[in-house]
């Protein structure tokens, strides 16, 4: 059986928080323990006063009890109620390591909340057991039916994957983001067989081949980030191996089709052209020599590439050969999700979290 801890804080502006996290718990048939984390500030322990609000704050905390199995019987699963007095994120992350993963919520609707500093994520940097983080503006149920794992190849990540093995076994589609690099031969380990892995246990992972429709939204993606860093009208080249239209090169009629669709407004906010070969893209001379007159080529802010593989190449060239500055944002989602690898330098790091703010700021007055 599973066990799996809800963290339950403060009062919640979501109605249907914790009813989906005990819905995904009988799903699982999991045994489901309701924690909450009486906070200390060692600090202000030398305050009578202090201690004396503490005992009465657990004193009111050990009164859910009934609640909470009450809540448990509704939902038709074994569970028990838990209260425990200490350094919130330290608290929480000891507690959690004799569970299979922690449920909790992720406090995006509060303007005036401090990201990257709630309980839960200090936790986790505190080697908590693997977190199933729910925002408090999502109103649909936990029931994944499709999952998409942003893969890093470390160990942090490989626990996670673990951990939400009952969660991917009941997705419909499973689909992996793989940022993983190769270190250096012979001396670094290497990759974490992943998709054997997933193979054993039955899960079907899909190949990432964008559509023209997924092209589309990854455009529509790439323009947001632009206008949230402070470039107005962007400028897109669409990638391809030639600068021509060829029906035998599915890329460049991908390409075609993306500059047709906005011309007629279906992606807007930046200028768009293709399909452009990298250099074309890039210089402005080389756009000059060919005879390409764009108001893109050779000024590109952002590069579309074909596919998976071949973007992964480009990034590496342009970091490795390029000494070109990186940072990993997944896209898309409804919260930003930072994908850096386990060979990014601090300095990739943290232009990763600088944009994942940005971006969280900007959720949080227009929600993608």
């Amino acid at each position: 059986m599973l066990d799996i801890i809800v963290n339950i804080g403060q009062l919640s502006i979501n109605p249907s928080w914790p009813g989906d996290a005990l819905a995904l718990a009988r799903r699982l048939r999991a045994f489901v323990t309701g924690l909450q984390v009486v906070a200390v500030s060692p600090s202000l322990m030398a305050i009578p006063d202090v201690i004396r609000s503490l005992a009465a704050e657990e004193q009111e905390a050990l009164g859910r009890q009934d609640w909470w199995r009450e809540q448990c019987r509704h939902a038709g699963i074994d569970g028990e109620w838990e209260v425990i007095r200490g350094i919130s994120a330290r608290a929480l992350a000891k507690r959690s390591r004799l569970t299979d993963f922690v449920i909790g919520e992720l406090k995006v609707g509060d303007p005036d909340a401090a990201l990257g500093f709630d309980d839960a994520t200090r936790a986790l940097f505190a080697r908590a057991s693997p977190m199933l983080l729910v925002p408090d503006l999502w109103h649909e149920g936990l029931q994944a039916d499709r999952i998409v794992i942003a893969w890093n190849g470390s160990g942090e990540a490989a626990q996670a994957v673990k951990a939400a093995l009952p969660l991917l076994l009941q997705a419909s589609a499973v689909q992996v983001l793989d940022g993983e690099r190769s270190g250096l031969p012979g001396i670094s380990p290497p990759p974490l067989p992943l998709r054997p892995w997933f193979a054993r246990h039955g899960i079907d992972v899909h190949n990432i081949a964008p559509t023209l429709d997924d092209k589309a939204d990854i455009v529509r993606n790439a323009i947001d980030l632009a206008h949230v860093i402070g470039v107005a009208e962007p400028k897109v080249a669409i990638l391809a191996a030639v600068e021509t239209v060829n029906a035998r090169m599915p890329s460049t009629l991908d390409a075609a089709a993306l500059c047709k669709m906005a011309d007629r407004g279906q992606i807007t906010g930046a200028l768009l052209d293709g399909p452009l070969a990298f250099n074309n893209a890039v210089s402005a001379e080389a756009a000059r020599i060919k005879g390409i007159v764009s108001a893109v080529a050779g000024q590109a802010d952002i590069l579309v590439v074909p596919d998976l593989e071949s973007g992964n190449m480009l990034a590496k060239q342009l970091e490795y050969m390029g000494h070109a500055d990186s940072a990993g944002i997944v896209m898309g989602a409804r919260v930003p999700i930072v994908l850096t690898s386990r060979s990014d330098s601090r300095r990739s790091r943290l232009a990763s979290c600088a944009i994942a703010l940005l971006l969280a700021h900007h959720y949080r007055t227009s929600p993608p």
